[in-house]
């Protein structure tokens, strides 16, 4: 059985002699912007994807993407997404 050897203290940690003050960095500057262009994205591309399942779509739905929509659909889920990143 390996004998007990007693812990030894951790030296002391050292103290910054000031406190510093960390600078602000903005990451996304436009977060709320970008995120409500996302969002209005997203509501556009699920509308076009919903009307193409309920109304002409011979896909199942799990496997309907912006790829296995008709030409129509895609020119205007292409034109959608552009009015809403060029606002």
């Amino acid at each position: 059985m390996p004998e007990k050897r007693p812990l030894l203290p951790l030296p002391p940690v050292p103290q910054p002699e000031q406190e510093t003050v960390g600078i602000p960095i903005p990451v996304v500057p436009d977060w709320d912007v970008q995120l409500q262009a996302a969002t209005r994205m997203a509501q556009l591309i699920d509308r076009h994807l919903d009307y193409e399942a309920y109304s002409r779509s011979v896909v199942e739905a799990e496997q309907l993407t912006p790829r296995r929509l008709c030409p129509e659909q895609r020119v205007d889920l292409i034109t959608d997404v552009y009015a809403v990143i060029s606002r």
